[in-house]
């Protein structure tokens, strides 16, 4: 299994997803001809990490202005999906790779011309349970508020495993007004940030995260509780703390309601119920 999809796995407890360009354009001699197989052009790990996270679906449907020269050089969303989050991935992947045999005129010259379809965002399958996790993405952030470099390192406390740090790939993009929320007014060219999510069940773990670190600044911290009982299901979740940057306010409650999860035996008690916590954290390195 290659690093992207693993740390896809683990950051949205999914088995699997799939992102598909369902149709292709009718037959027409003057339309530009897509370069290999459209369907290829947007692969599993292209889902936005998020959108998996929140089970977003939907129709991205889309025009690519495409030049002489075969090359795509505009993206535009006719027909969105209901979501930002995957319209943008969709234009952002497919500038990234789509290709043509340009479009000929009635003399046979090449010329400018759009192409038409869609991107059909689906997740298939059942989710299997949330054990105690931990993620760590590490990114620099430019005035701007761009990601221009980012790192992901994936822990699992209850066994013992750490996945070392790889970069985040496409489905980790960080939108520039959250970057620059997090840099408030930090003088420096890049700013170090650090975004930590966790499912605990360990309170001393919980504290960890939640702990300042020397030399960080905390920019956002939202912690939700929740108990779930012996069949994996969340019984009551409440939403008990958060400072800083709002841009990191979610509904996690509502969110995770059909979530299943896997406590460690030793956070059970008596009566089979397990209390966690959901962290999401944001620190800035204080000194440029």
């Amino acid at each position: 299994m290659n690093w992207a999809r693993y740390t896809l796995l683990l950051w949205t407890m999914l088995t699997c997803s799939h992102a598909a360009i369902a149709e292709k354009t009718k037959a027409n001699p003057t339309a530009p001809v897509p370069q290999g197989t459209p369907g290829e052009w947007v692969t599993p790990e292209d889902y936005p990490i998020p959108a998996l996270r929140l089970q977003m679906t939907g129709t991205s449907r889309f025009v690519l202005a495409v030049d002489a020269n075969g090359k795509a050089t505009r993206c535009e969303i006719t027909e969105s999906s209901g979501f930002d989050i995957l319209d943008e991935a969709a234009c952002k992947v497919l500038m990234a790779r789509a290709s043509f045999l340009p479009a000929l005129d009635s003399a046979g010259k090449a010329e400018a011309a759009s192409y038409r379809n869609r991107i059909r965002w689906m997740i298939p399958g059942g989710m299997p349970a949330i054990g105690e996790n931990w993620m760590v993405v590490s990114l620099s952030v430019d005035q701007k508020g761009h990601a221009t470099s980012c790192k992901m390192v994936v822990k699992m406390p209850a066994a013992a495993k750490t996945a070392e740090g790889k970069p985040c790939g496409y489905g980790m993009a960080v939108p520039p007004d959250v970057g620059l929320a997090v840099r408030g007014d930090y003088p420096g060219i890049s700013a170090e940030i650090e975004l930590h999510q966790a499912d605990i069940f360990t309170p001393d773990l919980r504290e960890q995260i939640r702990a300042p670190r020397a030399g960080y600044q905390q920019r956002a911290l939202n912690v939700y509780r929740f108990t779930v009982g012996k069949d994996g299901k969340m019984q009551a979740c409440s939403y008990i703390e958060q400072r800083g940057e709002a841009q990191f306010l979610a509904d996690y409650c509502g969110q995770a309601r059909s979530l299943a999860f896997d406590p460690p035996l030793s956070a059970f008690d008596k009566d089979g119920i397990a209390t966690g916590w959901h962290i999401l954290t944001a620190v800035l390195k204080s000194a440029p």
